[in-house]
């Protein structure tokens, strides 16, 4: 299991490198969501930015626009081997939940574990 300092380093240095590049968060529009598989596809191409919010965009505390949902941000086992029902959505909760929220929204690796990732939610400012 990778210790919590190990993930916390690389989610500072991915950070480090987001802002100096200006990466800014992957979108999701009324096209991606036509199909599980095209979001799943689109999904998988979410940039790392760690603490980074890029200027243009502010970050959305997930619980604000999920009713009942736990989490600041998206907990998301990475494996594909959770199941309903844990703390860490599945991969196909974590799709269902995209698709609830719909287009508009921008999707980006906060942190990544072994074992779970944290997707954090943005919108663009304006």
């Amino acid at each position: 299991m990778m210790a919590l300092e190990t993930i916390r380093n690389q989610s500072r240095q991915a950070t480090q490198r987001a802002a100096a590049v200006n990466r800014q968060p992957l979108a999701v529009e009324a096209d991606d969501l036509v199909s599980p598989q095209i979001l799943k596809d689109h999904l998988a191409h979410m940039p790392l930015l760690g603490d980074y919010t890029p200027k243009g965009f502010k970050e959305i505390d997930v619980r604000t626009v999920v009713p009942g949902y736990a989490y600041e941000q998206f907990l998301v086992d990475g494996t594909g081997w959770g199941t309903e029902g844990e703390a860490a959505l599945t991969l196909d909760e974590f799709f269902a939940k995209v698709q609830l929220l719909g287009p508009g929204y921008t999707y980006a690796l906060g942190e990544r574990g072994q074992f779970q990732i944290n997707v954090r939610l943005f919108q663009r400012k304006g």
